[in-house]
C-alpha cells in the first residue's frame, strides 16, 4: 500500500477534493474529518430536515455539536499536500467520486483513501446542484441543503452533476497534458507561486484507466456519466438511487454508440434486499432493472457498440450508509451513541470498518479486472444463472425459509442451511483468513494480530479499510430465497469475472444477484 496525499482543488463552480498516491517517506500535515462548522450544520440539516418537535430540535442541536466535536478530532489517514507519488514510466489511474445527498468531499474519505493508497489518484467532487449538506462554492461562499425536490427538479440535478464530474475530468486532463491549467481558473492548495504541486502531475495520469464512482445520487450519477461519455474505461455505483435518473436517459433506455464502459453496482443489503409483500426495492428496483436491461452491450455495426455489461453485488449485512465515514465517526462517539439510543436507533450488525473492508475491495477489484485493454466484457459464452441455481433449489430454499420462519443462518447446518447455499454462493475479500483469526481471538477475548493497512494514519481517527475487525454472518434465508427468485431468471456471468472471488466462495459475505451482458 502507498501513503495517501491529500490536496485542496478548487475551479469555478467545482471545489474538490484530491487524493494521490504520496512519494515513500513523505512528510506532510495532518487533516481533520471536518474542517467547518458548516459541514456538521449541513449533516444535521439533511438528517432533520422535516423534524419540528421539540424532541428532535435539541437531538438535531446535540448531535451538531457531537459532529462537529468528532470531525475536528478525527485525523484522515492522509499527509496534507505530500508530494505525488513516482512510480517509473507508470501512470496513475484516475478516479473522480461523486458524493451522495447531504453528502460531501470528505464524506467518503475512507473509500478515497483506500483507492488512491492502492495506486491511484482520486477526485471527490463537492456537488453545487443544492444536494449536498453543505457545498464550499468557488467564490467562497456556502450552499446548505434545501431539498431534493421532485420529477424534472431532482432529474436536473443529476445532468447538473454529471456536468461537474466532467469539469473535473477536464481539471486533470489539463494537468496531465500541460502540467497547469489557465492562470486565475484553478487553485491547488499548498501550490506555490511557481506552480510546483500542478506541475507535478504532468504525465501522471493514465486516463485511458479513468474511472467514475459514485454513492447514492452519486451512484446514478456514474451510471448516468458512463452511459453518455465514452472516455471511461469502469464505473462503479455504490448503493444508487435510481430516482434520480432523468426520465429517457441512455442510462435507463440504451447506452449511447461507443459507451462501452462495464457498470459494477454495490448494492447494500437494506436497499438491494426485496421488501414486504411486494418485494420492493428500496433503491427503486423497476429503475434497477432498467439501468441492468439498458448497460447490456449490443452490438450496433459502429465497431464498438454500446453498453459494457453491468454486474449487481451485496455486501451482507450492509446499510445504505455504510459506504460513508459517518458510520465510523459515530462509533467513535460516546455522545452520538447515547443520543441515538435514546432516539430508539440501534446500532448496525456490522462493524464501520468491516463493511467498508468489503466495499473497497469489490471497487478495487472490478476496476482492475477492466483496466486491461481489449474493449468490453465477451457477452459470448456466458453462464445463466438458472443452470447454476435450478427453480427446484429456489423452491426448495423458499419453502424451507417459510417453514423455518424466515430466521436467520444463511450457512447453518440442516437443509435449509444447504437449500440457501446452494441458491447463493458467497465470496468475501482477500483476506478472509484475517477477518476469521480476527473474530476467533475476539470470542476468545484475545486480541487479534495487527492487519495491514492503507500507509499513514496521522494522529489515529478513520479506521482504514483493510483493518475489519470481524467477519459477517450469512443472509437470512427469506431474504435469500426472496433474492434468487427475484433475479436469478435472466442473470449472465462472463467466463473469468468470478474468478477473482472463486476462491472466497464459502464464506456468506458477498451476494452477487445479476450479471448482465
Amino acid at each position: 500500500m502507498l501513503p495517501v496525499g491529500f490536496a485542496t482543488i478548487i475551479k469555478i463552480n467545482v471545489t474538490g477534493r484530491l487524493f494521490y498516491p504520496a512519494a515513500a517517506g513523505a512528510k506532510g500535515g495532518s487533516v481533520n474529518w471536518i474542517q467547518d462548522m458548516m459541514y456538521a450544520k449541513g449533516y444535521v440539516t439533511f438528517a432533520f430536515f422535516s423534524a419540528k418537535s421539540l424532541k428532535w430540535r435539541i437531538a438535531k442541536n446535540v448531535l451538531q455539536g457531537a459532529a462537529w466535536a468528532s470531525g475536528a478530532a478525527t485525523r484522515m489517514p492522509v499527509l496534507y499536500n505530500a508530494p505525488l507519488a513516482f512510480l517509473g514510466s507508470d501512470p496513475f489511474p484516475l478516479v473522480i467520486f461523486s458524493p451522495g445527498a447531504a453528502a460531501n468531499r470528505n464524506t467518503y474519505s475512507s473509500v478515497c483513501t483506500e483507492v488512491a493508497s492502492r495506486g491511484c489518484v482520486v477526485v471527490a467532487v463537492e456537488h453545487a446542484d443544492g444536494s449536498s449538506g453543505a457545498a464550499l462554492l468557488a467564490d467562497g461562499t456556502w450552499k446548505l441543503f434545501a431539498g431534493l425536490g421532485t420529477g424534472p427538479v431532482l432529474e436536473a440535478k443529476c445532468h447538473y452533476r454529471v456536468s461537474e464530474v466532467m469539469s473535473a475530468v477536464k481539471i486533470m486532463r489539463s494537468l496531465n497534458e500541460a502540467g497547469s491549467v489557465a492562470e486565475g481558473s484553478f487553485v491547488l492548495s499548498g501550490d506555490g507561486k511557481d506552480g510546483s504541486a500542478q506541475a507535478s502531475f504532468k504525465g501522471a495520469l493514465d486516463l485511458s484507466k479513468l474511472t467514475v464512482m459514485g454513492h447514492s445520487c452519486g451512484g446514478a450519477t456514474a451510471a448516468l456519466a458512463a452511459s453518455q461519455h465514452p472516455e471511461f474505461a469502469a464505473a462503479v455505483a455504490m448503493d444508487p438511487w435510481w430516482t434520480i435518473l432523468p426520465s429517457g436517459s441512455p442510462a435507463l433506455t440504451q447506452w449511447a454508440p461507443g459507451c462501452t464502459t462495464p457498470l459494477q453496482i454495490i448494492g447494500s443489503d437494506d436497499w438491494n434486499t426485496p421488501k414486504g409483500i411486494d418485494g420492493s426495492l428500496p433503491c427503486n428496483g423497476p429503475r434497477q432493472e432498467a439501468v441492468l436491461e439498458a448497460a447490456r452491450h449490443r452490438d450496433d455495426g459502429s465497431g464498438s457498440g454500446r453498453g459494457g455489461g453491468a454486474l449487481l453485488v451485496v455486501p451482507a449485512h450492509t446499510k445504505h450508509h455504510s459506504f460513508s465515514d459517518v458510520p465510523a465517526l459515530l462509533e467513535g462517539s460516546a455522545v452520538a451513541r447515547r443520543v441515538l439510543a435514546v432516539m430508539g436507533i440501534k446500532p448496525d450488525p456490522i462493524s464501520a470498518a468491516a463493511s467498508l473492508r468489503l466495499i473497497c475491495e469489490c471497487a478495487v477489484r472490478f476496476c482492475r479486472a477492466h483496466y486491461a485493454a481489449g474493449g468490453p466484457w465477451p457477452a459470448a459464452g456466458g453462464i445463466t444463472a438458472a443452470a447454476e441455481v435450478e427453480a427446484e433449489g429456489a423452491a426448495a430454499a423458499a419453502a424451507a425459509a417459510a417453514s423455518s420462519g424466515g430466521g436467520e443462518g444463511g450457512g447453518g447446518g440442516g437443509r435449509e442451511g444447504e437449500a440457501v447455499e446452494k441458491v447463493l454462493e458467497g465470496v468475501v475479500t482477500d483476506e478472509a483468513a484475517e477477518l476469521a483469526v480476527e473474530e476467533h481471538a475476539s470470542k476468545n477475548g484475545r486480541d487479534a494480530p495487527p492487519s495491514q493497512h492503507n500507509g499513514h494514519r496521522p494522529g489515529g481517527g478513520l479506521p482504514e479499510c483493510a483493518s475489519a475487525s470481524r467477519t459477517v454472518d450469512g443472509v437470512g434465508a427469506a431474504a435469500a430465497a426472496a433474492a434468487a427468485a427475484a433475479g436469478a431468471a435472466h442473470v449472465r456471468v462472463w467466463p473469468g469475472e468470478l474468478e477473482a472471488y472463486a476462491k472466497f466462495k464459502e464464506e456468506g459475505l458477498l451476494r452477487i444477484l445479476e450479471v448482465h451482458a
